[in-house]
């Protein structure tokens, strides 16, 4: 990565939290908001990932995925919470 990606990505945190403590005022509650926030995400995702054509792995590989792998999406849940309450 470049420098300036580098610093685009220190920008985008800070902006996403005030964004997300935007939509908790809008919404009414913090649980909420963070839902709401992380299921856009994902519907992004889902689509670029659709738009890139990346292949899917296959079962056998995601068998042998170890378990605390699959932990990084609720820690990635609990700081987009963390960040709607804090903000």
């Amino acid at each position: 990565m470049r420098r300036q990606d580098h610093e685009l990505v220190g920008v985008a945190l800070p902006v996403q939290s005030g964004i997300n403590a935007e939509l908790r005022i809008s919404i009414g509650h913090p649980l909420l908001a963070a839902l709401i926030s992380f299921v856009v995400g994902t519907l992004a995702l889902l689509g670029l990932n659709i738009a890139l054509r990346v292949p899917l792995p296959a079962g056998e590989a995601i068998a042998r995925v170890p378990w605390w792998h699959w932990v990084g999406g609720t820690l990635g849940a609990a700081y987009i919470y963390a960040a709607v309450i804090l903000a």
